[in-house]
Formats: C-alpha cells, sequence, structure tokens
C-alpha cells in the first residue's frame, strides 16, 4: 500500500521527521532544546566613541547656518528700516545669510 506521502508508509516528510526523531536529522535539535550553535553573544565592550567630537554636530552646524541666516536677515532689515526699505533690505540679509552661513560652518566643522 502506498503512503499519502509519496514512499514508503513508514517515512515521513521533513516536517515531521524532526518530531519523530528520524535518525537521517540526528543532530538537530528538538523543539525546545538548546543549541548553542544558534545563540549570539554580545560584544563585551561597547562600540568605541572618540569623546574629542561631541555626537551633535551635525545639529550643532544647522544651529550655526540657521543663527547666521536670521542675523543677516535681521541686520539688513535693521539697515533698511534706517534707509525706508525694511522689506527689501531684509530679504536681501536673509539671501546674503546663506553664503555666509555656509562659509562659517565650513570653517567652523572642516570635517564634516
Amino acid at each position: 500500500m502506498q503512503s499519502l506521502f509519496g514512499g514508503a508508509p513508514d517515512r515521513l516528510p521533513r516536517c515531521y521527521a524532526a518530531a519523530a526523531g528520524d535518525p537521517h536529522r540526528a543532530g538537530t535539535p528538538r523543539a525546545g532544546e538548546y543549541d548553542p550553535s544558534t545563540t549570539t553573544t554580545r560584544d563585551p565592550q561597547p562600540p568605541s566613541v572618540n569623546p574629542s567630537k561631541p555626537t551633535a554636530r551635525g545639529a550643532v552646524a544647522g544651529s550655526y547656518l540657521l543663527g547666521t541666516l536670521l542675523l543677516c536677515a535681521g541686520l539688513g532689515a535693521a539697515v533698511g528700516a534706517l534707509v525706508g526699505a525694511p522689506l527689501a533690505l531684509g530679504l536681501v540679509g536673509l539671501f546674503a545669510g546663506v553664503p555666509a552661513g555656509v562659509v562659517l560652518v565650513r570653517r567652523r566643522f572642516e570635517d564634516l
């Protein structure tokens, strides 16, 4: 008589073979058994961090850029208020603050 799984009636498919204790899979641990080859060990040393460089350098560089932009826009608006065109010179100061901020950040953070 032929089995539903094909082959000899005593032969089980692989998914059932481990549960039935198939001798061909003798080295395979059963469910719930400890297998040291599958466990991971933690590295005892944490990843090295260079203490001389702060970790939030990008945020500091961005704040320098934004601060320079706003400072130039404020100076332009102040000069514009004296002349009578605060909005126009404020916008000129805003656009002038972009390259000024980039130059400031590049000089301050050369390796960023």
